[in-house]
């Protein structure tokens, strides 16, 4: 039988060990996100109900990404800068996930919970009736219509919905049906709650920030939307108008990111012009709850600041209750089979990096150089925890400072490509002049981005000179991460000096320098400027150039892949230009690096620290995984290769 090889064989082989990596990962994190759950408060349930505020309807327009700082510009919104006068309003404060989908399970349950795994729980629907407005409506006999799709699916079979029609390509044509439906609805039917999720935008921004006058029309379009839901309002009904998240400049919104969106509450007993402080999203359910004639116990809700807006009834409380103050205070873990489960997790991880270990070519690590990869990168872990965000000090300042650090980065681009003399002056000017264009953002089109990635692929493949290959593959490299790892653009000329550095030492080490320290040079610098720089990695702005947003949107689980894979993207440029094959000691500093920060939240969960407090560290360790597969990876398929080379071809 012939041997399975070629680039068939290692897509294969890389997605085994992606698969048998990050599922560990995942799983390891979702098993620790069980392990001590932090004390949370008791559904503060309804303290009274007022019956005769059954006449009372209450509609909610549930504006995607409308963050604070907009809905205050009275030329984005005049409608909303009118409606002010006649309600309550202020800033929202967004949950600590920064997505649409656990804003809302925090401003209709009244409690906001952090998870390590976000993205699997949070993309992921069970139609299970939990505690909420929603429920509590339900319960006493009226009747709720969502007009909207998967972030209310969370709350369970509680309402009725509805949507437009799907067999429209443009979504942005079904957003508009929406509103439409909702105040049909809401006019001709006996509905108690109408709700409608609004989402253009969201998508706008996504697909071109703030500055564009786009962006200026779709606001003006959302004001109008809120306009004709504040119109059609009866006297002695409710509107709720909120945001879930704010965004940046350039439309991100993501875990970690502290952007206040905005809200406006109109009604009948709802103090006129009121402007409250900055308020948590869960408070957004007593408020909901008071226009239904919900009174609810105090539980977690900031009554001071909502007695600005509505009526508290006197004795409701004025402060956080006992139980939610003490979610927030860490406490050991006392059952045992928290222990049990914990230990269960430790060896999983053990045992899927022995494996990972096992795939890979010798030599490993002997026993001194272990030592000093274990301590060497627990104290750079430590630093990195400790110490302030590496992009402050490597952001330069002045004129001076930034023409002599791009001079700088373009000149290492230069020697770096010429691969010590191999690769003519002419050609590595060229390739150096184009990819500092493309490191630039002079060229953004994904479709000139693309011809240039094929060309250097085509001659990656069919080169028959070495140099000009190993030229085409750094290129195509290069490409790819100033495409999609989106980061600083003052931080790709580090790299370029970082990769430098690292085709310079090579195969070399310091004369009595343990070559396992020119490995964490490697490996660590690669991190510290393509991931340690950010509060987080997992962006996705590079797929808004690619794909409409409302599709990246609605469909980021099967993106994930796509998004993980961009992640050690620097790692494998920096191994390459270092000309440094994967084996099994470099297989076990990135497991060691990786594993620094899973028994870091593993202590952590154990010791009651709260999981919002582990998630940074939790979040790296998910990236390093990465790293880890690309390792394996890269070293089964040489390994593989050379296997089949020393086997000679038979027929069965």
């Amino acid at each position: 039988m012939h041997a399975v090889t070629g680039p068939l064989a290692a897509i294969l082989r890389t997605v085994l060990i992606a698969a048998l990596v990050l599922g560990a990962a995942v799983g390891a994190l979702l098993l620790v996100d069980g392990v001590n759950h932090a004390p949370r408060p008791a559904d503060p349930g309804i303290a009274a109900v007022d019956s005769t505020r059954r006449s009372s309807r209450l509609l909610i327009l549930h504006v995607d990404s409308w963050r604070d700082q907009a809905a205050r510009d009275a030329t984005l919104f005049p409608s909303v800068a009118r409606l002010r006068r006649d309600g309550a309003s202020g800033s929202l404060l967004g949950v600590y996930e920064g997505f649409t989908i656990p804003a809302v399970r925090a401003a209709f349950t009244g409690h906001a919970e952090t998870q390590l795994v976000n993205l699997v729980r949070n993309f992921r629907f069970r139609a299970l009736p939990i505690e909420s407005f929603f429920r509590d409506v339900q319960g006493l006999g009226r009747r709720t219509l969502v007009v909207a799709r998967e972030p209310f699916t969370q709350f369970g079979p509680v309402f009725t919905e509805r949507f437009p029609a799907d067999d429209q390509l443009d979504m942005y044509a079904t957003d508009r049906q929406r509103p439409g439906i909702a105040l049909r609805a809401y006019r001709a039917e006996p509905f108690d709650v109408v709700v409608c999720h609004w989402e253009s935008f969201d998508w706008v921004a996504h697909e071109e920030g703030t500055s564009t006058a786009r962006y200026r029309a779709t606001a003006r379009q959302t004001d109008s939307v809120i306009a004709a839901f504040a119109a059609v309002r009866a006297p002695n009904d409710y509107l709720l108008v909120y945001g879930d998240h704010g965004h940046t400049n350039t439309g991100e919104h993501k875990t970690g990111h502290d952007i206040p969106a905005f809200w406006l509450l109109l009604g009948p007993d709802v103090t006129a012009g009121a402007e409250l402080p900055a308020i948590a999203m869960t408070n957004l359910r007593y408020l909901v709850s008071h226009a239904q004639g919900i009174t609810l116990r105090a539980g977690p809700y900031d009554l001071a600041a909502i007695r600005q807006a509505i009526p508290v009834p006197v004795g409701n409380g004025d402060a956080l209750s006992l139980p939610t103050a003490l979610a927030d205070v860490p406490r050991a873990s006392r059952s045992p089979g928290e222990y049990l489960i914990a230990f269960a997790v430790l060896w999983v991880a053990v045992g899927v990096a022995a494996l990972c270990w096992w795939l890979l070519p010798a030599p490993g690590l002997g026993r001194r150089d272990l030592l000093i990869a274990i301590g060497l990168l627990a104290a750079l872990f430590a630093v990195g925890v400790r110490g302030p965000p590496l992009e402050e000090p490597l952001r330069p300042t002045g004129i001076l400072w930034i023409v002599a650090l791009y001079a700088a980065g373009v000149a290492a681009k230069l020697f770096l490509l010429r691969d010590a003399g191999r690769v003519r002056w002419p050609l590595a000017v060229v390739v150096t002049t184009v990819l500092a264009l493309v490191e630039f953002r002079v060229f953004e089109r994904p479709s000139l981005l693309g011809a240039m990635a094929l060309l250097a692929l085509v001659v990656a493949v069919r080169a028959r000179d070495d140099a000009r290959r190993r030229l085409a593959l750094i290129s195509l490299l290069q490409l790819l991460l100033y495409f999609t790892l989106r980061l600083p653009i003052y931080l790709f000329p580090w790299v370029d000096g970082f990769l430098l550095a690292a085709a310079v030492v090579g195969g070399r080490t310091r004369t009595g320098w343990p070559a396992v320290v020119r490995d964490i040079g490697l490996v660590g610098g690669a991190w510290a400027l393509g991931c340690g720089a950010l509060a987080g990695n997992l962006e996705w702005g590079f797929l808004y150039l690619l794909f409409p947003a409302h599709l990246v949107e609605m469909q980021v689980p099967w993106f994930l892949p796509v998004i993980l894979a961009k992640i050690p993207l620097l790692l494998l440029l920096t191994l390459m230009v270092a000309r440094r094959t994967p084996d099994r000691a470099l297989g076990q500093v990135v497991m060691v690096m990786a594993g620094w920060r899973f028994f870091a939240v593993w202590v952590a969960r154990l010791g009651g620290v709260p999981t919002a407090d582990v998630w940074p560290v939790a979040e790296q360790g998910a990236y390093l995984a990465t790293y880890v597969v690309a390792v394996i990876a890269w070293g089964w398929h040489v390994a593989a290769k050379r296997t089949a080379a020393l086997v000679p071809s038979s027929r069965s």
